[in-house]
């Protein structure tokens, strides 16, 4: 699969340049595309890849950290709980039960992540990160005008920013054995 991160100013015309990335939990480089050909083409899967990375690197966070699902679920509200169990039930009562982590929303995964021994930086702001990368996620998934003008291109470029260091987070704390979990400064 390949997907999209951003590298910073490349030149003084363009805010910032995309580079294709080979998706998995160390990417590498795989190409190059400047932002304004991006924007001028449609909806590429490689958008929509990258902007999932996210989610999927949380997701195996999570299950690194909880050994069993009663851990996670612990860590959402009551409602959330509820919510998510009902679904659970209702797949296993219809044969079509896969995974319970796959019923819990984007905003579940960071409820969840929030509340992790290794979570050291601001949690308001891992929040308010993690929702600026889910509302482009969603805007890519649903085709919308993303980066339709210059300001709102830049404003993509600065939150795949931060998708790529969250991106980088999630992968350190994957890297690091059940055990060895603890909060670093």
């Amino acid at each position: 699969m390949r997907g999209f991160a951003s590298l910073g100013d490349t030149s003084a015309m363009y805010p910032c340049t995309l580079l294709a990335l080979e998706a998995g939990l160390h990417c590498r480089l795989a190409g190059r595309v400047d932002l304004p050909g991006a924007t001028k083409r449609p909806l590429c899967r490689e958008h929509l890849v990258r902007t999932r990375a996210p989610e999927i690197l949380m997701t195996n966070f999570i299950r690194h950290e909880c050994a069993q699902s009663s851990e996670w679920l612990q860590r959402l509200s009551e409602e959330r709980r509820r919510m998510v169990r009902g679904e659970i039930d209702s797949s296993m009562r219809n044969d079509a039960f896969i995974d319970e982590l796959l019923f819990t929303l984007f905003s579940d995964k960071v409820t969840i992540i929030k509340k992790s021994v290794v979570m050291y930086s601001n949690r308001s702001q891992f929040k308010q990160e993690l929702g600026r990368v889910r509302n482009l996620r969603d805007a890519v998934a649903h085709a919308n005008d993303y980066a339709a003008n210059r300001d709102d291109a830049c404003e993509v470029c600065e939150t795949v920013r931060i998708m790529d260091n969250w991106i980088e987070q999630f992968g350190r704390w994957l890297s690091v054995s059940k055990e060895g979990l603890h909060a670093t400064p």
